[in-house]
Formats: C-alpha cells, structure tokens, sequence
C-alpha cells in the first residue's frame, strides 16, 4: 500500500514547447529607437520621408483627373492602399518603412484633404484589406473590389483600372525603395 502513495517529484521536468518569454515593452521600445537612430545617421530617415511625400504627390496627381469626381477618388483610395503595401512589401527596414509611410499620410492629408476625410476612404481601405488577404489571385480580386466599391463589380473595364492603378503605385514604390534598401 506504501508503494501506490509514492509521490513523485517533477519539479526538474519541462513543458514541451517551452518558449523563452516574448521581449518586453521596454525591449521593443529600444529596439526601435535604435533602429531609428541607425537609419537617421545613415540618412535614410530623410530619404525614407522623400520616398513618402513623393508617394502623396504621386497619388495627389490623381486629383488632376476632374472627369468624374467619385471614380478619382476611388483611385485615390486604391493608390493610398497600394502605397501602404508597398511599405510593407518594398521596403525592407520596418523603421523605415513607418517613416515612408507617416511621411505619405502626412503628405497625404495635405494635398487630397477631401479625399482623406470622405466616409469612403476607410470602408474602402477594409475592402482592399480582404481581397488581398482572401484566397486565390489577390491581383484579380483587387481589380474586382475596385469595381465593386465603384458599383459596377461585373465592369472588366473598371477591374482593369484598378489593376492598373494598383500595379502603377506598387511599380513606382519598388523603384522608389531599392535605394533605401541597399543602404540598410
């Protein structure tokens, strides 16, 4: 009976899966702030806020287009979410790629104010969020969002132009970033 009250001591066992624990706020806080003072002395903060306001110009040329006020905006609003994945997929510093970024919607806010503060720039920034999340050809489904927030998702024409209107941003991002990228 003495044997089946045996206690066993298991304080020496671990957990598999055991994972050192997640950095601390303060750790990430000083990750930045050096990976911010890094990039400023290799010049590439003013050169990352460039990129952004260059971007704001960029899409701000859309405003030029006063054929139909409602589709350039809608243009607009494309151009802002492809600027915002090209951050993130053009530029390879992350501290880099928020200064782009906030330099843009800086820019931004300024040169298409109207554009910023109409009700369908942030519904159409969630739409654009899922189609290039959803599953199959994001390309295509960029192309089919636009239509759609256009209210004319059948519309090839107006799916071509928010390809075109996507890639046109992604393209000019990409050559924008390779100097910022080589310099990291």
């Amino acid at each position: 009976m003495d044997e089946m009250l045996h206690i066993h001591d298991d304080s020496d066992m671990k957990i598999v899966g055991e994972t050192k624990p997640a950095p601390s706020f303060e750790d990430e806080v000083q990750k930045t702030l050096n990976e911010m003072r890094s990039i400023r002395e290799k010049g590439l903060l003013l050169q990352a806020q460039q990129v952004g306001a260059h971007m704001a110009a960029f899409v701000a040329e859309l405003n030029n287009d006063q054929t139909d006020q409602k589709l350039t905006n809608h243009r607009i609003w494309l151009s802002v979410f492809a600027v915002t994945v090209g951050c993130e997929s053009c530029v390879h510093n992350a501290t880099a790629a928020r200064a782009v970024l906030n330099s843009f919607h800086d820019q931004f806010k300024t040169l298409c104010p109207d554009a910023y503060e109409d009700s369908g720039y942030s519904i159409s920034m969630s739409f654009y969020y899922l189609a290039v999340r959803s599953v199959g050809d994001s390309h295509s489904e960029i192309g089919r969002t636009f239509a759609m927030l256009c209210n004319d998702e059948k519309n090839e024409a107006l799916q071509k132009m928010g390809r075109e209107t996507f890639d046109r941003c992604l393209t000019r991002m990409d050559a924008l970033s390779r100097p910022l990228n080589q310099e990291v």
